[in-house]
C-alpha cells in the first residue's frame, strides 16, 4: 500500500488496536488522504467523527462529493439511492455512458451500502490530536 504521511498517528493507532486497513491512499485530487477500515470497525466509528474526518463509502460518487464538500450521497434511505445517483452522476461521465452504467452503478451502490460507510477521509489540514483520535478509536472496543 503507498505510504500516507498525512495519516501516520492514525494508522500507527488502527495497528496497535488490531482494526483492519483495506486500502489507503488519496482521493482523486491528490490531496484528501484517506484509509479504509473494516466494516466491523467502521459500523462503530460512523457513530462520531470528528472534526477533521469524514467517513464516507469507499465509491467514487461519494469520494467527488466529498471533494466538492458535500454530503455522501449513498448515506440517505434506500428508496434515496437512485435518485442520488442519478443526480450525482460521476464527473467525466457523458450522460450516454451514464446510462449504460446506470444499473452497474446501481448494484454496487445497492452493495457497499449493505456496510456501514468505512473510508476516513482527512478533510483538513491535519489529523485531530491524539486525545481526540484515541478516544474516537475507543468506539470501536
Amino acid at each position: 500500500m503507498p505510504s500516507v504521511p498525512e495519516l501516520s498517528a492514525l494508522l500507527d493507532r488502527l495497528e496497535a488496536r488490531n482494526i483492519g486497513v483495506h486500502l489507503r491512499g488519496y482521493l482523486a485530487d491528490g490531496r484528501c488522504a484517506f484509509v479504509d477500515v473494516c466494516h466491523g470497525a467502521a459500523a462503530h466509528l460512523v457513530r462520531h467523527q470528528p472534526d477533521g474526518l469524514r467517513m464516507i463509502y469507499p465509491f467514487p460518487i461519494s469520494s467527488q462529493a466529498c471533494l466538492d464538500g458535500q454530503d455522501d450521497p449513498l448515506q440517505c434511505e434506500c428508496h434515496e439511492l437512485a435518485m442520488n445517483i442519478k443526480t450525482n452522476r460521476p464527473h467525466g461521465y457523458s450522460e450516454e455512458l451514464f446510462q449504460d452504467c446506470f444499473s452497474g452503478l446501481m448494484e454496487q451502490a445497492e452493495y457497499v451500502t449493505q456496510f456501514a460507510p468505512s473510508r476516513v477521509v482527512l478533510v483538513a489540514d491535519r489529523l485531530p490530536d491524539d486525545e481526540t483520535l484515541e478516544s474516537w478509536l475507543a468506539l470501536v472496543d
